[in-house]
């Protein structure tokens, strides 16, 4: 990512940030409408989930100028999303869930360059979690 991509999504995650736990409860609702049988992959209480993914957004947006770090950190969560059933044709949709969520959140003041911004992390996130994950079929 550029520095100005990195910067631009610093921008927009320091102005989401207040709202995480909004954002985070958007993505999961978003993703159980996309996906309706990944749920089962989740605990019925959804408060400590919702906050595990707070922390790892922000924890991304921190690191994405530190890709030594950011690979290590995302090879761990896909080893354990493995454990728990996940899979390499998930990470589409668990996209598309972050997008919405995020612009939902944004309340309309995402900018062009923020979204492919987040468009450009995800796909890097997604990048190094796929050889982790077991292969389908």
């Amino acid at each position: 990512m550029t520095p100005d991509e990195i910067k631009a999504l610093q921008m927009n995650f320091a102005r989401i940030y207040p709202v995480k736990h909004s954002v985070a409860k958007s993505f999961y609702d978003k993703l159980f409408e996309l996906a309706p049988g990944v749920r089962a992959l989740f605990p019925d209480d959804m408060r400590e989930q919702r906050e595990k993914l707070a922390d790892t957004l922000a924890f991304i947006v921190k690191n994405l100028d530190q890709p030594d770090k950011m690979e290590l950190a995302v090879s761990s969560m896909a080893r354990r999303h493995a454990g728990y059933g996940a899979l390499p044709s998930h990470l589409p949709v668990v996209g598309e869930a972050l997008i919405f969520a995020l612009e939902d959140q944004s309340a309309g003041q995402m900018t062009p360059l923020e979204h492919d911004a987040w468009l450009k992390a995800y796909g890097r996130i997604s990048d190094m979690m796929v050889d982790q994950l077991p292969k389908e079929g």
